[in-house]
Parts: structure tokens; C-alpha cells; sequence
């Protein structure tokens, strides 16, 4: 069986109209690696201090087939959170940014970017339906 990509499931989530079914998609598709994205954009102590990206090179494999996926690495995305990134300074911070949004699809690339640069718009997202489709994930 398929399993979808953490943006393939928010964009996904999108499409569904009733609120009710928006919180059973979201709890049939849990996983601790959406949970903790879902944190990052919802919990306001998490601070991401960066605006913009620094240069990249799109990975042009196809969702789901890159040589790494959101599901590994979000776990890692709290070195681009402050304090770990006040210590890293900004060019290590890059160096260790830019090979993570090459090595994953351009979609979970795209989501990394929104995340860490705090500009997360996806339709029917929003703290409330996370809230209530896990409780006690985002204080």
C-alpha cells in the first residue's frame, strides 16, 4: 500500500469539506513525523527566525521516490529553530539546510521552506482542527 507524503496529505486535507472528516484524515494518516510537522507550524515556542531561503537546487525525482523524505528528517528541523540555530550561526546553518531541501522532493522541499521561513498556508490547515485531532501535540 501507498503512503503519502507529508504534502501530499495537506494537500489532501484541502480537498476534504466536512470538518468532521478533516479530523479522521488527519488521525487515519497519523504518524510521529506528521505530528511533529504539524508542531512546528502550530506551537508558537518554536521560533523559526528565518525570512528567506538560501539558494538550492531543486530535487526533480518524484514525490515519494526522492533519496530522502520529510518522514526522516523532521525530526532534525529543530536545528533552523531558535536556540540550536543562535549557536549554529548562519552559515552553518545553511550548510546543513541546503544539502536536506536538495536531497528531498521539490513538494516536502517547498513544505520545509514554508515551515522554517513561518509562511504554512494550506487550505483547511489550521490549530484548531490539529488541536482537536491530537490532543496535547501543541500546548
Amino acid at each position: 500500500m501507498y503512503k503519502m507524503t507529508i504534502p501530499e496529505i495537506l494537500d489532501e486535507l484541502g480537498k476534504i469539506t466536512s470538518y468532521s472528516e478533516r479530523v479522521g484524515f488527519l488521525r487515519t494518516n497519523s504518524t510521529n513525523p506528521l505530528k511533529e510537522v504539524l508542531r512546528y507550524i502550530f506551537d508558537e515556542n518554536i521560533v523559526f527566525p528565518l525570512d528567506d531561503l538560501p539558494p538550492y537546487k531543486k530535487n526533480d525525482q518524484p514525490e515519494g521516490l526522492a533519496d530522502n523524505n520529510l518522514f526522516q528528517e523532521a525530526g532534525r528541523l529543530y536545528i533552523f529553530a531558535q536556540p540550536t540555530i543562535d549557536k549554529m550561526g548562519m552559515l552553518r546553518t545553511e550548510q546543513n539546510l541546503i544539502p536536506l531541501l536538495e536531497s528531498v522532493s521539490a513538494p516536502e522541499a517547498e513544505l520545509i521552506g514554508e515551515i522554517i521561513t513561518n509562511k504554512v498556508k494550506r487550505k483547511n490547515l489550521t490549530k484548531k482542527l490539529v488541536t482537536e485531532s491530537f490532543p496535547g501535540l501543541i500546548p
